[in-house]
Order: C-alpha cells, then sequence, then structure tokens
C-alpha cells in the first residue's frame, strides 16, 4: 500500500484509501503549543505538510514541535510569539512566507482555516 494513502473507516466500518493530496504543502499554524492548534498541526504533518506552530509560551511550543516532528518526520518549525502583535505576525511570516495552508485559533476556542493562498487584513499572513 502506498505510504501516502491511508485507510479511512465509514459509519459501518468499511475502510476506504483516501490521500488528500497535500503532501510537500507549507502550513502556518498559530496557537498550536496545545489542544485543537497542536491537533492539526499533527494531522497536517502527518499528511506531509511541513508546519510551521507558533505559540506564546516557548517551552510548551518547543515541546509540541519536537513531538510532531519525531512522531511525523516532516520539518516543523516553531516560533514563540504573540499572533495578535505586527511583531508577532512578521515573526511567524519571515519563518513560514508563503504557506499553502494556513489556521487561526481564535478567542473563544474558534478555529479558522484558510487554504486559499489569500491573506486577509488582520489574519496570520498579514502584517496590517
Amino acid at each position: 500500500m502506498d505510504a501516502r494513502v491511508k485507510p479511512v473507516g465509514d459509519a459501518w466500518g468499511n475502510l476506504q484509501q483516501v490521500d488528500l493530496g497535500i503532501r510537500g504543502r507549507k502550513a502556518l499554524l498559530t496557537g498550536a503549543s496545545r489542544g485543537l492548534g497542536k491537533a492539526c498541526a499533527l494531522a497536517l504533518a502527518s499528511e506531509g505538510v511541513d508546519v510551521t506552530i507558533v505559540a506564546r509560551t516557548r517551552e510548551p511550543l518547543e515541546k509540541a514541535g519536537a513531538e510532531i516532528a519525531t512522531a511525523t518526520g516532516v520539518k516543523v518549525t516553531t516560533v514563540a510569539g504573540d499572533i495578535t502583535t505586527s511583531h508577532g505576525r512578521a515573526a511567524a511570516l519571515k519563518a513560514c512566507p508563503e504557506p499553502d495552508i494556513s489556521s487561526t485559533m481564535r478567542t473563544g476556542r474558534s478555529l479558522e482555516i484558510s487554504a486559499t493562498g489569500r491573506a486577509r487584513p488582520g489574519s496570520p499572513r498579514s502584517t496590517q
């Protein structure tokens, strides 16, 4: 079986092969040192996507980055910073200047994911 294709079960236990076609892409994820952000980073890395993860607290961020890299073998870059500041956004974009996929954890635990390649003002891909 091709290593890129993973079995996925449906509600009746039938397995299907799925290749998301995102291997080799680059992703920029914020709030990614734990919880949903980390899970998204791990899922993307498991599909062969190089991930840049951003969080405010360095120690858990570095730990998450090491765990994801060990589990998946992809390139994981960590950026400790506050994405709500222009300095934090600039640091994230310096580490991953052209992300194919981006996600942003918002206050209130909501998640925004973009694969359009376009940045909106105030998004992690914008320095405005």
